[in-house]
C-alpha cells in the first residue's frame, strides 16, 4: 500500500459501487447463480493479508497484556456496545450498522497505517491479530445480544462464516509462510493491489444482489444524511480512543486509535450482505463506511505528525 491509501481505494470502491449496479441490471441471475462468491472473495483478502504476518512479532508484543487485553476488550466489547446505545433510539437501522462496523476486529492494514502515522507498528499488529482471531466468538455474541430484539441474527452461522473468513485462511496462509517465506517476500508488493481489487469485486457483487434498491436510496438522498452519520462516527471513534489512551506512550497511543478506528470493513460488508441481505437501509451504510475509512486517514496523520513533532521539542 503506497503512502496515500485513500486514492486507490476510492477509484475501486466508486467503480464497484457502478459496477455492481450495472451488473445486478444487466445480469440478475449471475449472482443467484454463484452465491459463495463473496465468502471466497473475502477468504482470497484474508488469506493474502495473512501471509505478510510475521508470528514471531506477534509473539513477542503479546508479552505486553496490559496494553494488549484492554486495547481488544474495548475494541470489540466496549465500542460496539456504546456504538449502538446512542445510536438505537434515534435510528433503529443505523445503529445496526454502526453496531457491525465497530464491533469488526482492526484492519489488517493497521499495522502499515499506524507506521505511516508515526505509531508502532508492532502494537498494532498484535492488536490487528488478537481481534481478528477472537471476532468469530465476539462479533456473533455481541450483535445477538444487542440487536437480537430487533432482527433475527443466527449467532452459530455467523460464527461458522468468520471461522471460515478468518482463522481457516490465516492458519493456512502462517503454514504456508513456514516452507515459502522467501517465496512469498519476492511477491508480496503485488498482494495489497490484488486485495483492493478483490474488495471491488465483493462490493460489486453486494450491490449487484440489489440494484434497483442501492440506486433508489441514492437518488432520493437518503444516503447522504447516513454517509455524514458514518463519517461522525468514524471522527468520534478517534477522538475517543485518543482519550481513552492518553496514559500511553504517544506511539502506543497512535498505533491503538488505528486500531479502533480503521476496522476491518470489509468483513462488515461481507456480514451486512449475508445477514441483513434484505435490509438495504443496514448494508448500504456499511459499504459507504469505506469512504470515510479511507479519506479520514489524511487529517489523522496531519495530527499525528504534529502531535510528534510537539513531544520532541519538549
Amino acid at each position: 500500500m503506497s503512502a496515500h491509501p485513500e486514492q486507490p481505494l476510492i477509484i475501486v470502491i466508486l467503480t464497484a459501487l457502478i459496477g455492481g449496479v450495472w451488473i445486478g441490471t444487466q445480469f440478475p441471475t449471475f449472482v443467484t447463480a454463484y452465491p459463495n462468491i463473496s465468502l471466497y472473495l473475502l477468504i482470497g483478502i484474508f488469506f493474502l493479508s495473512s501471509l505478510t504476518i510475521d508470528m514471531r512479532a506477534v509473539i513477542h508484543a503479546l508479552r505486553d497484556a496490559r496494553t494488549v487485553i484492554p486495547a481488544v476488550v474495548f475494541t470489540l466489547i466496549l465500542l460496539p456496545f456504546l456504538a449502538y446505545v446512542v445510536t438505537a433510539p434515534f435510528a433503529p437501522a443505523l445503529a445496526i450498522s454502526f453496531l457491525l462496523l465497530t464491533a469488526m476486529p482492526a484492519g489488517m492494514t493497521a499495522p502499515l497505517l499506524s507506521e505511516l502515522a508515526g505509531g508502532e507498528k508492532h502494537t498494532a499488529l498484535v492488536i490487528t491479530i488478537t481481534s481478528s482471531l477472537l471476532a468469530p466468538f465476539t462479533v456473533p455474541f455481541m450483535v445477538s445480544v444487542m440487536a437480537g430484539h430487533v432482527v433475527h441474527v443466527d449467532g452459530m452461522a455467523m460464527f461458522l462464516r468468520l471461522v471460515q473468513a478468518i482463522i481457516l485462511p490465516f492458519f493456512v496462509a502462517q503454514g504456508i509462510r513456514i516452507y515459502a517465506l522467501r517465496g512469498i517476500s519476492s511477491v508480496s508488493r503485488f498482494f495489497t493491489p490484488f486485495s483492493t481489487i478483490l474488495l471491488g469485486g465483493l462490493i460489486a457483487f453486494i450491490v449487484a444482489k440489489r440494484p434497483d434498491e442501492i440506486v433508489s436510496l441514492v437518488t432520493r438522498g437518503e444516503s447522504l444524511p447516513e454517509l455524514l452519520a458514518i463519517c461522525a462516527l468514524f471522527i468520534s471513534v478517534h477522538i475517543v480512543a485518543y482519550i481513552v489512551f492518553f496514559k500511553k506512550a504517544l506511539p502506543d497511543r497512535i498505533a491503538l486509535t488505528v486500531c479502533m478506528a480503521y476496522v476491518n470493513f470489509t468483513l462488515a460488508v461481507d456480514l451486512a450482505d449475508k445477514f441483513f441481505g434484505t435490509r438495504p437501509d443496514i448494508v448500504l451504510p456499511v459499504v459507504l463506511s469505506v469512504i470515510p475509512w479511507a479519506l479520514l486517514f489524511i487529517p489523522f496523520r496531519v495530527f499525528t505528525h504534529r502531535a510528534r513533532a510537539t513531544q520532541i521539542r519538549r
